[in-house]
């Protein structure tokens, strides 16, 4: 029993001593640069400045016409029609009666 605490103790400090050598490299990390948004030029209210306004433009070129819709698939082939039933074997003839 004696050797199991003893086995146990080893292993618990190991594992201890390998989570205590990875929490340190993570210290060492570079930081790292977060995108920020350019400052715009902000009014006397603090909003955004609206962009001045002119004439209105030329309406934008209309949409190129769409293609006409392709033909409906064809129908699949139809399956073959089943051959008749086979015809039943004549029936052997009675024997003459004794």
């Amino acid at each position: 029993m004696t050797n199991l605490r003893f086995v146990l103790l080893a292993t618990t400090a190991l594992t201890a001593m390998q989570l205590a050598n990875t929490a340190s490299h993570a210290q060492d990390a570079a930081p790292f640069v977060v995108a920020q948004a350019q400052p715009q030029d902000a009014g006397p209210d603090g909003r955004p400045k609206q962009p001045p306004k002119g004439p209105p433009g030329a309406a934008p070129p209309a949409a190129p016409a769409r293609p006409a819709a392709p033909p409906p698939a064809a129908a699949p082939p139809q399956p073959p029609a089943a051959p008749p039933p086979a015809a039943a074997p004549p029936r052997p003839a009675a024997p003459p009666p004794p």
